[in-house]
């Protein structure tokens, strides 16, 4: 009997001792017996937790280190909550994406609190919405065109631009993933059924443009898919790709073969009666370009065309003459427009003169003095030629008459000129600063000569200047353009002529 037992306690010994060593190191195998979302799990809400389940408590830290949440390779951050030591959540911080992939993964490297390792990685997936197909789409205003789309209107009262989409959209996403380069006003319209958008414009395009419209992969379907690729078309208004530009401008009464206005330089001896010629390198529009013309110092007039079916060729046609040897700049600006409403790619100007024979100011020459007209006392020098200040007062003598004669000679830079009679007769005016007055008894102004002679009578006779107002006296010949003028070209004076003079007093 005692054999017996022996032999049964050497046979289960080694059991019992294998039974209590396992009990000590509880090596058992750490695994997850539930997850939410399940593998392979579809119809996921945006907003769902991730649930996992151990069977043993792990070490937190080093499952929040190991633990990821992923969707198309990029992690997704969010909190975690410890449910108990065995059972932990994970919120995402943002909605998931509809229609997306989402693979949770956890490395067999996740310990319990014992030490015992996953005996596998975990790894599992679901699929976020029960829509899982995305949308795109189906055809456009403007069509896409590989390379872009050309003649689009660009009068918004006629035209809009629709995108038609596979299924119900989003309209808040997708007019928030809409665009349109460069930038043009409008506003949104959907179809009923929310499948169709169209954005109607405010403005007009911009002819001979290139435009971009996209709708971005953000655009989602009313199940929150998104549009399976940004869609992106190119169009262009019109068929002109062309701006306008400036050929030259011009006086128009220049017969030169070349008769453009140089751009760098003040071009010369150009008229003060102007007409200036812009010459286009297409037909324009007529409102626009006028506009877009100026001349400075400012100058009113009116615009005439060569062609009003096509017009290339503008014509300003002052008001009235303009100001003699004066520089003027005219100028187009960007703002003038082909008949195709293209603009003036960069502003053209140009700088002129009016100083030709026509546009030439005249001034005093000289002036000569004689108290007989030449008969006995030879007509002398008052006023030399290049003078600088005229003298004051011009002093003369009468001799034994109260009588004297002014001879005058005026000229321009070209040389002496010829007055016009006309102008003279009735503008000349003399006045004193008394009561007695000498006065203009003659003018004789003739042809051939270049100076005209001015009698003067009632002269009082030696008269004291320093005891009385009678002794100087205050010619003046009036200049500007109702003043006296050049016989051949009608030049007149900038300004009036004025000279005092006195008879030289004998004590």
């Amino acid at each position: 009997m005692k054999h017996i037992t022996l032999l049964l306690l050497l046979m289960i010994g080694p059991f019992l001792m294998l039974s209590c060593f396992e009990e000590t190191l509880n090596i058992e195998t750490l695994e997850i017996t539930d997850c939410t979302p399940s593998n392979q799990q579809t119809g996921v809400s945006r907003d769902a937790s991730v649930i996992i389940t151990f069977n043993n408590s792990v070490d937190q830290k080093e499952l929040e280190a190991l633990f990821t949440l992923s969707e198309e390779g990029s992690p997704v951050s969010g909190d975690f909550t410890w449910i108990s030591s065995r059972k932990f959540s994970f919120k995402p911080d943002n909605d998931m994406i509809n229609a997306r992939r989402y693979v949770i993964e956890i490395p067999r490297i996740v310990k319990d609190s014992n030490g015992n390792k996953m005996q596998l990685d975990f790894i599992s997936e679901f699929y976020v919405g029960q829509d899982l197909v995305a949308p795109y789409v189906v055809s456009s205003i403007p069509a896409y065109t590989e390379g872009g789309t050309t003649g689009i209107p660009i009068d918004h009262n006629t035209y809009h631009i629709q995108v038609d989409f596979s299924e119900q959209m989003d309209c808040q996403k997708v007019e928030s993933a809409f665009s349109l380069n460069p930038d043009v006003s409008g506003f949104f319209e959907w179809s009923p059924d929310n499948t169709i958008l169209y954005y109607r414009l405010t403005n007009d395009l911009e002819y001979g443009t290139q435009y971009t419209l996209k709708v971005a992969e953000s655009a989602e379907d009313i199940n929150g898919n998104p549009l399976q690729q940004t869609y992106t078309i190119v169009f262009i208004t019109g068929t002109d790709f062309t701006p306008p530009e400036v050929v030259g401008i011009y006086d128009e009464g220049n017969p030169d073969p070349d008769p453009y206005w140089d751009e760098e330089t003040i071009n010369q001896n150009i008229s003060r009666k102007v007409h200036i010629v812009t010459r286009f390198t297409e037909p324009m529009a007529v409102s626009s370009t006028e506009s877009s013309f100026s001349i400075t110092p400012s100058v009113s007039g009116a615009f005439t065309w060569n062609d009003y079916t096509n017009p290339d060729i503008l014509t300003f046609i002052p008001d009235n003459d303009l100001v003699p040897e004066t520089v003027y700049t005219v100028r187009i600006s960007t703002s003038a427009r082909d008949a195709n409403g293209r603009n003036l790619q960069e502003s053209y100007s140009v700088r002129f003169m009016t100083n030709a024979p026509d546009s030439q100011y005249i001034s005093l020459h000289r002036m000569w003095g004689s108290f007989d007209n030449d008969t006995t006392d030879p007509f002398h020098v008052l006023i030399p030629v290049n003078y600088t200040t005229i003298p004051w007062p011009v002093e003369i003598e009468t001799g034994t008459t109260d009588t004297y004669y002014f001879k005058l000679q005026f000229s321009n830079s070209n040389g002496t000129v010829y007055i016009d009679p006309y102008s003279i007769m009735d503008s000349i005016t003399i006045e004193s600063f008394s009561s007695e007055t000498p006065t203009i008894t003659d003018i004789t102004c003739l042809p051939g000569d270049y100076f005209f002679t001015v009698k003067i009578a009632g002269i009082p006779e030696n008269v004291d200047p320093d005891n009385s107002d009678d002794a100087v006296f205050r010619i003046t010949i009036p200049g500007g353009i109702d003043g006296i003028r050049e016989r051949n070209n009608d030049n007149y004076m900038q300004e009036d002529l004025v000279f005092d003079f006195m008879e030289r007093y004998t004590p």
